[in-house]
């Protein structure tokens, strides 16, 4: 660090300066500041989609859990369930796939920080004994 500063000293000196002008420091801010402003946008964009990833692993979670509740379950009855904590709304039903397999689906619906409506659905099959 000593060095640096003893060649910035000598280059000043052999320049006939002594330090850095305000003008100079007032130009550096300048840049500075443009280019900070430049990345604004793009920090609002990065907060909005964290918010949505944040949501939409919650409405995966709520159907992984729900999932995992059928899997234990002889049978399903299709449904509709509305979570008032989170603000989500989960449906659920079958679908034959042949070969004594059945496709649940699993849909979660909410309306996201943004005012926006969203959907994450889920599927698996499930064995249907006979």
């Amino acid at each position: 660090m000593k060095s640096i500063l003893r060649q910035f000293r000598r280059s000043c000196a052999a320049r006939g300066t002594r330090g850095i002008t305000l003008v100079e420091v007032l130009a550096a801010m300048t840049i500075l500041a443009l280019g900070l402003l430049a990345l604004m946008p793009m920090a609002v964009t990065s907060i909005s989609a964290n918010g949505i990833a944040r949501e939409t692993r919650g409405a995966m979670e709520q159907i992984q859990n729900r999932m995992e509740r059928f899997r234990l379950q002889d049978s399903v009855v299709a449904g509709t369930e509305f979570d008032s904590t989170s603000g989500m709304s989960t449906s659920w039903w079958t679908e034959e796939a042949g070969n004594n397999l059945k496709k649940l689906v699993i849909e979660v619906n909410w309306a996201g920080d943004d005012g926006m409506a969203h959907r994450q659905r889920g599927s698996s099959l499930l064995y249907k004994k006979s």
